[in-house]
């Protein structure tokens, strides 16, 4: 009885060995099938060369196709964003690269990464006026409007020339106003007399530059700031960090919707919530993955 019941156990050992290395094995193709599917980053400068002419060229021939929402022009809208996707992952920063990139997301409808991209390319290259017309049509794609508080409307209103002028600007002619100004003092000091309007002209560049510099100087100081766009649809807005919390809002919010970002906070289950700004001044909270921060 003893040898029978050793014998019964055998098989059963070898089978408990066979079906451990069968798991192991598995495991192994498994993970080499994931390494070859994960998309490989450009490393050299010929290789990056290559992905963006891809790139470059799969965004054209989608666009060269009477439907750009049929199949093949979305598969190669794709192919384009992901390849520019491939290049920002790599370690570029470039303003156009983030252009091409949100132009890609917008022709395949991804509104809310579209807007922070080119938001992005404008902190890159400020003031390029085809960045800004296209971020101008994503924004209008977006479903809501916000009217905000009659005192930040009033502030855009007296002081347009800051809200439509990039910081680098306002920073290159606040300098060019500061060395007008001493040149100008300089010279009506070494004057044979006194005149008046030279002195009225250095008060006013004075003044300008004085001006200007101020409004760069609040840009640079609260640059640290992060904003953020909602990147999906049907958003609900919560009155505290967690899907437990009453919602803040009677509707949901779409994706494109831009925000402010307050402060970062996780729920009872760890998962990270974000308390934000909206452009009419309300306050909420919303999941980390449903947005995108600049």
């Amino acid at each position: 009885m003893t040898r029978i019941c050793l014998h019964l156990a055998r098989p059963r050992r070898r089978r408990a060995f066979a079906t451990a290395a069968w798991i192991l094995l598995a495991g192994a193709a498994l993970a080499r099938a994931q390494d070859a599917a994960a998309p490989r980053l450009p490393v050299t400068e010929a290789d990056r060369r290559a992905v963006l002419a891809q790139a470059l060229k799969d965004f054209e021939s989608a666009a060269a196709l009477k439907s750009h929402s049929s199949d093949d022009a979305r598969r190669l809208y794709d192919a384009a964003r992901a390849g520019f996707q491939a290049l920002i992952d790599s370690g570029i920063v470039n303003g156009r690269l983030y252009y091409n990139l949100a132009n890609a997301q917008l022709r395949l409808g991804d509104v809310g990464r579209a807007i922070a991209n080119y938001r992005r390319a404008l902190r890159l290259i400020p003031g390029d006026v085809q960045a800004q017309k296209n971020l101008d049509f994503a924004r209008k794609l977006c479903e809501v409007r916000f009217r905000k508080p009659a005192s930040s409307a009033m502030m855009e209103t007296l002081f347009f020339w800051h809200f439509s002028t990039s910081t680098a600007a306002r920073t290159r002619a606040a300098l060019a106003a500061y060395v007008l100004f001493w040149l100008l003092a300089l010279a009506a000091r070494m004057a044979p007399r006194r005149l008046p309007a030279l002195t009225w002209l250095i008060v006013a560049i004075g003044a300008l530059a004085l001006v200007v510099g101020a409004s760069a100087a609040w840009d640079i100081a609260h640059s640290d700031a992060r904003a953020g766009v909602l990147i999906a649809d049907d958003v609900t807005l919560r009155k505290g960090n967690g899907a437990y919390y009453e919602p803040q809002l009677e509707q949901s919010l779409p994706r494109g919707v831009e925000f402010d970002l307050i402060e970062t906070r996780t729920d009872v289950d760890g998962n990270p919530w974000l308390h934000i700004r909206l452009p009419d001044d309300k306050e909420g909270w919303l999941p980390a993955d449903q947005a995108e921060l600049i």
